[in-house]
């Protein structure tokens, strides 16, 4: 990880930690893959740093604004980002998996030092992205986060 990639990641800590309190580190992660830590099209001009999707049912009822792609959605903030993949995960009728095993200590073995957290990346998988080399990439940058954010209290420590 670049010095400015470790950078945006902090600069974002706050932001994640307030909008995503359960999965903050998760939201850092996902965000620093999907956006290529702010740098991606999505990210600059459309404010969507997680690569989420437009649902053409609430594009069509002018709930949802669509990317020029016309596959992801846009946002008025990149804050919005946050809000929504929150709510994708604690909320969602497409990810109550993830809120089953976000507590669970026994999901996965030693590779990460939040297996909760490693675990809710592997539960994203297929629904939020088909490509299994996506796990490993977002497993990676949560490793990433872990490492740079370790002396960071988060409010599950509160």
């Amino acid at each position: 990880m670049t010095d400015v990639q470790k950078a945006w990641i902090l600069s974002w800590v706050v932001m994640a930690q307030e909008l995503c309190p359960e999965n903050w580190r998760v939201a850092l992660a996902v965000a620093a893959h999907e956006s290529n830590c702010g740098t991606s099209d999505l990210a600059v001009n459309h404010n969507n740093l997680f690569g989420i999707k437009a649902v053409p049912e609430l594009v069509r009822a002018g709930a949802h604004r669509t990317a020029t792609d016309g596959v992801h959605r846009e946002f008025d903030e990149k804050e919005d980002g946050f809000v929504e993949f929150n709510r994708m995960l604690t909320r969602s009728v497409y990810y109550p998996y993830v809120r089953e095993v976000e507590r669970r200590d026994d999901v996965l073995e030693a590779r990460h030092r939040s297996k909760g957290d490693a675990a809710v990346v592997l539960m994203l998988y297929p629904n939020y992205c088909p490509m299994p080399s996506w796990v490993n990439l977002a497993l990676d940058w949560l490793d990433g986060v872990w490492e740079l954010t370790r002396d960071i209290r988060g409010p599950e420590d509160k």
